[in-house]
């Protein structure tokens, strides 16, 4: 997850099984969240995620994508639908049942979830250590809304 490095080039399915690509996102900023159902940190960041999307919002510059691990396609519809691991406003993606194994998880390497992976308009990786707005750390929101308004510029 090294800065400046290509951001691997995915194939996810969404809820519709329609087949989402990094290359999709081609000159915009996307912040990545893995998760899984069940997780208690995933849930934490998920709300602590909701100022950070409310402040860009209205940019389509921005993007939020989750990304679950989750076994079951039907019980991660049902978990991006509760709202408790993902944002109405993100784009929820699945790991087509491969869970851990699937390719995305096994060359960044994520072990322990939830993790979040910033890349920037051409493909490349931010940072795979962006803050991480818990409700506990309200100032990592403010953090994290300035390391992307930062990349924006750079768009």
């Amino acid at each position: 997850m090294t800065p400046g490095r290509p951001a691997f080039n995915f194939s996810l399915q969404d809820t519709s099984k329609k087949n989402i690509k990094l290359t999709d996102f081609r000159g915009k900023i996307v912040l990545m969240d893995f998760w899984f159902t069940g997780c208690g940190n995933c849930k934490q960041l998920t709300e602590g995620m909701k100022p950070v999307i409310e402040h860009f919002k209205n940019n389509p510059k921005v993007v939020f994508v989750g990304v679950s691990v989750d076994g079951d396609f039907e019980e991660w519809k049902k978990s991006v639908k509760s709202g408790q691991y993902s944002n109405k406003e993100s784009i929820d993606l699945y790991t087509n049942d491969l869970k851990s194994k699937h390719p995305i998880i096994k060359h960044y390497g994520f072990s322990g979830y939830p993790s979040l992976l910033l890349i920037d308009g051409d493909g490349k990786i931010i940072t795979g250590s962006p803050p991480r707005p818990v409700w506990n750390s309200p100032s990592k929101a403010n953090e994290l809304i300035t390391l992307i308004e930062n990349h924006l510029i750079k768009l």
